[in-house]
């Protein structure tokens, strides 16, 4: 089984380790380079004013540490070539390549033809890696993959990959995605934040073969506004139809809240084992209200369209685990310094199909009161209910 969301998700982070490792996880913008600290097995000038190391060199700057057969250093333009069998050394990060070409005055770097390699664990490669140190990094013709170095199962090639930091977002263009070198995946344009930053645009895919044939599932995420968001993901399932899920998130000073809605609109696999309505839907909403710490309300409710939602197509980009019922619950509570008031009203949809009885409780009604003084105090507690089950009260 191939899940792409998990290949998406190591993507963004190997751009997040390249950008933190690279800039040393400096959130300030760095002025200038420097170079701290010069050694070379042999040292010399030539006529145009360049100091020319040879053998064993190494040089440190405040930013990265390089390490090669040769380099040229000129003072006057603060230019700065190294080459053959060049290393540069990160905290995290080691990278080799063909040659680097430094502008210290332009603060920036420029690595041809580089290797990477993030502790032993994850490997990529880029023809040109440009490193500046407002905290731009950009990688040109690039592939990526945490497998094997030598002979990786899968890897992730890109055009062009662009990580800005002052916007704390990612820029990847012609991404491609190969198993054994044959292209199985392709997205022209993909724009994703680098960090916490919120940022619309396309999330993590989820792709996978099951015994239903592929499931994919591209969610897309927009940004509405600081205290509400919208995530829409399209969901195409081979044997069974297309549908969908939406997950709409809200916050405002006295509350927060979660709305989601997914649906098939067409189940033909379904439809075929039951012969009933092929359209199936789930929904949930949570919410909690607290106002002046006085006031509290919350709302658990989850539905779906039939027993089997779950067992089916539940574990979807919003689906969940398999459960044998779904909550529908309201309570309220008031509440002072000597006593608290709450109204609760629960319901449960089972799910479970050979279970035929349903537990619902009437308005409960619970109060409590409270006094604590010095060595004197005293709780009552109480409260008032009805169950039934389908229909008929118990008690």
């Amino acid at each position: 089984m191939l899940v792409l969301k998990k290949i998406f998700i190591i993507l963004i982070t190997l751009l997040s380790l390249i950008h933190l490792s690279i800039l040393r996880g400096n959130e300030d913008k760095i002025e200038s380079i420097n170079i701290e600290f010069i050694n070379a097995d042999k040292v010399s000038n030539d006529k145009r004013g360049n100091l020319i190391l040879e053998g064993n060199v190494s040089i440190t700057t405040n930013l990265l540490e390089f390490k090669a057969d040769k380099a040229l250093y000129n003072k006057l333009d603060e230019s700065l070539l190294i080459e053959n069998n060049v290393k540069i050394i990160s905290s995290n990060l080691k990278i080799d390549a063909d040659s680097v070409t430094a502008n210290l005055l332009e603060r920036s770097f420029s690595v041809k033809d580089s290797n990477l390699n993030f502790k032993n664990t994850s490997f990529g490669s880029t023809q040109d890696l440009k490193i500046k140190t407002s905290g731009d990094v950009i990688l040109i013709d690039s592939n990526l993959t945490n497998c094997s170095e030598d002979d990786p199962i899968w890897e992730i090639t890109a055009k062009k990959i662009e990580i800005l930091k002052n916007q704390r977002n990612a820029i990847i263009k012609g991404i491609k995605l190969n198993i054994k070198n044959i292209p199985i995946f392709y997205f022209p344009y993909v724009r994703t934040s680098v960090g916490n930053e919120r940022l619309s645009g396309f999330l993590s895919p989820s792709l996978r073969q099951g015994g239903d044939g592929i499931d994919i599932s591209l969610p897309y995420y927009f940004n509405l506004a600081p205290n509400y968001d919208l995530v829409f993901a399209p969901r195409y399932i081979t044997d069974r139809g297309s549908g969908g899920a939406l997950e709409f998130r809200y916050v405002s000073e006295s509350s927060r809240g979660k709305l989601g809605i997914a649906t098939l609109l067409s189940d033909k696999e379904y439809k075929r084992e039951v012969g009933q309505g092929s359209k199936r839907w789930k929904t949930t909403w949570t919410h909690k209200t607290n106002i002046r710490n006085a006031l509290f309300t919350e709302i658990n409710f989850k539905s779906a369209s039939d027993e089997y939602f779950f067992r089916d197509i539940g574990d979807g980009q919003f689906g969940e685990s398999k459960t044998s019922y779904l909550p529908k619950n309201l309570s309220m509570l008031w509440k002072t310094s000597y006593f608290d008031m709450g109204l609760e009203l629960n319901r449960f949809q089972i799910l479970n199909p050979f279970v035929s009885e349903e537990y619902k409780v009437q308005p409960k009604l619970n109060f409590n009161s409270f006094l604590y003084k010095k060595n004197f105090s005293y709780h009552i507690a109480s409260s008032i209910g009805t169950y039934e089950r389908e229909g008929n009260k118990l008690f």
